[in-house]
């Protein structure tokens, strides 16, 4: 097992966030398959191997452990890429993509209890691979995917399925979906022209209404990526762009102030295609394929920052002026101390973006952009309070 600390930091301080590598994912070696957890349980499948093959096993991952095991595969015939995966109580669901006949339309079920599988009900079109995926509850939304526009909704309960309007904005090929804060959210993918695509788009699924935001801050557009929802916010990771660049980069974004935040990049090669999945604050990604099309079977942990809020501290032992400032924030003691002081300024997501030890307690702030910040300051006796600063 490697940990890699992504931030540069005093001693005394902790990363923000790290990647750890885990045991490698036991299967062959592939790219485009799914992954989901259902009860603090992962589980990883499908997607094509080494030799353009398609694959059909399955394996859990426990995250206490980071131990893997191996579930039913899914019956024979039905192995593919480009699948959508959601969950159900005790079950998790694995929708279409591309077999060995072509696009799919079918539904299987995993039954975590019984371990079977059982074929559902199926979309009565042509079916999508690539397609993106919302999951609201006892609904779930496939949109888009190749080779149509269309968004159809699933009913869990009801195994049942009904058309919605299509996406007004053109095809969608292996774009980044999420959901959070009660909306979809979509961006990139490849669109009917195999153009990169930059925008992103909300779906609220009361209305059946798409909105489109701000493009992402970034040239190049991006498809095969992985978005994931982590507290109130998303995380973006990987993909491939129009200049063939495979990227390591990992973002967050703010849906209520519609804002982007780059993080510390992943510590290996980068890859897009992977197998990714979500357990509490803890993004797992699994293999990929490389530019050099080495497909892999790493597997990888980040465990992510989700934010951090003011010490609610009766009596404060600091002093922080001026506040708002511009060029410097003095940190002064109410009383004397014998202490070693650090100081840590953390942006609204919680990400580390300075961090100094200053014996005068006068700290040189002409680096950082204006907004809001916390102020950790932290002792070598482990005393720690927080204070929210504006820089103007």
């Amino acid at each position: 097992m490697k940990l890699f600390s992504l931030l540069c930091f005093l001693p005394g301080f902790f990363a923000a966030q790290s990647w750890v590598q885990l045991a490698d994912f036991p299967g062959l070696e592939r790219d485009d398959g799914v992954a989901i957890n259902v009860n603090h349980q992962l589980y990883f499948g499908t997607g094509l191997t080494v030799g353009w093959a398609l694959s059909r096993d399955f394996y859990k991952l426990q995250p206490g452990t980071n131990s893997w095991s191996p579930i039913p595969s899914l019956p024979e015939g039905a192995q593919r890429q480009y699948a959508s995966v959601f969950q159900g109580p005790n079950c998790f669901f694995v929708f279409g993509g591309s077999g060995s006949t072509g696009v799919l339309n079918n539904l299987y079920k995993y039954d975590i209890s019984a371990s079977v599988w059982t074929q559902m009900a199926s979309i009565s079109g042509i079916g999508s691979a690539g397609a993106s995926c919302f999951e609201f509850g006892d609904k779930v939304i496939i949109a888009c995917g190749r080779p149509n526009d269309e968004v159809w909704e699933y009913t869990i309960s009801t195994n049942s399925w009904i058309k919605k309007n299509n996406f007004p904005f053109g095809q969608r090929f292996r774009a980044s979906a999420a959901v959070v804060g009660g909306l979809g959210y979509m961006m990139f993918g490849l669109d009917e022209f195999d153009i990169f695509k930059t925008a992103m788009y909300s779906y609220d699924i009361n209305s059946d209404t798409w909105t489109k935001l701000p493009d992402f801050p970034q040239l190049g557009g991006r498809a095969y990526a992985a978005l994931k929802t982590i507290a109130d916010k998303l995380i973006l990771f990987g993909g491939f762009d129009s200049t063939n660049t495979y990227h390591k980069d990992v973002w967050y974004f703010d849906p209520q102030l519609v804002t982007w935040t780059q993080s510390s990049d992943f510590p290996a090669a980068g890859r897009k295609g992977g197998m990714s999945a979500i357990d509490g604050n803890k993004l797992y990604y699994s293999c990929g394929i490389t530019k050099t099309d080495t497909r892999l079977k790493e597997t990888w942990v980040l465990d992510a920052p989700v934010g951090i809020k003011e010490s609610k501290i009766q009596t404060r032992r600091f002093l922080i002026f001026p506040n708002p400032a511009k060029h410097h924030i003095k940190v002064e003691a109410k009383e004397p101390i014998s202490e070693e002081l650090y100081y840590r300024f953390l942006n609204i997501y919680g990400i580390y973006v300075k961090e100094v030890k200053s014996d005068s307690g006068e700290i040189n702030i002409e680096d950082l952009n204006p907004g809001f910040y916390f102020l950790e300051i932290s002792s070598n006796t482990g005393y720690s309070e927080v204070s929210r600063v504006l820089i103007e």
